[in-house]
């Protein structure tokens, strides 16, 4: 090969070099460009990321049954309709006696009078534990229906406190993941940077050797 195309050739591979040289620095500015702002990213990401953590780490844990009250503890018994049979049964047997007093002027009446008088006593029982019964009966509804009351509304509260410890605790998810985004592209960015400006040094160093061959 002639010297003036050998001259040539090396001057072509100058060029080439040169070229490449310039391309790799490109990269290599636009690689640390996305590495500043990597690292401007990561530093929001970890403030949000440890205010995240915080709002997490602070959220109440409750109880929601700790002060429930006992609906059923000063449930009383009724003694209202066991006071009346006893007037009822009192009043009976007065009147069982006064009649047959009249009827047959106290002779031989005694037993006929106590037995009439139990059946009286008798039937009051069975009238006021009826009522008794229904009075309870209704009081059993009533307090059932307010502990029930109680209960969803205390499940309510436990719901919407967990819903919130989720939220926080999602939001949380999001801001280590970004955490963790950031820190892989700083370090591709680092790794892209120092590949690039590698391949330039080697691009110099073929342009500087083509160079040298041509003079």
């Amino acid at each position: 090969m002639s010297p003036s195309r050998l001259a040539q050739r090396s001057w072509g591979m100058v060029a080439v070099a040169a070229i490449s040289a310039g391309v790799e620095g490109v990269k290599a500015i636009n690689a640390n460009k996305r590495r500043r702002q990597a690292m401007k990213d990561n530093e929001k990401a970890k403030i949000k990321m440890e205010k995240d953590k915080a709002k997490y780490l602070n959220m109440p844990v409750t109880n929601p049954y700790l002060d429930k009250e006992n609906v059923y503890e000063d449930l009383t018994v009724n003694t209202q309709a066991a006071d009346f049979a006893a007037e009822q049964n009192q009043q009976g047997l007065a009147n069982t006696l006064s009649n047959m007093n009249q009827a047959a002027g106290g002779s031989g009446i005694a037993a006929l009078a106590q037995a009439l008088a139990g059946q009286n006593a008798i039937a009051n029982q069975k009238s006021s534990i009826s009522i008794a019964e229904q009075e309870r009966q209704n009081q059993l509804k009533e307090r059932a229906q307010t502990d029930a009351i109680d209960n969803l509304e205390r499940r309510g509260e436990k719901y919407v406190e967990d819903s919130k410890r989720n939220m926080a605790a999602q939001a949380l998810g999001y801001s280590m993941a970004d955490v963790a985004g950031t820190n892989a592209e700083i370090q591709q960015a680092t790794i892209d940077t120092n590949q690039a400006i590698t391949n330039m040094g080697t691009s110099v160093a073929s342009g500087a050797k083509a160079y040298g061959a041509s003079v």
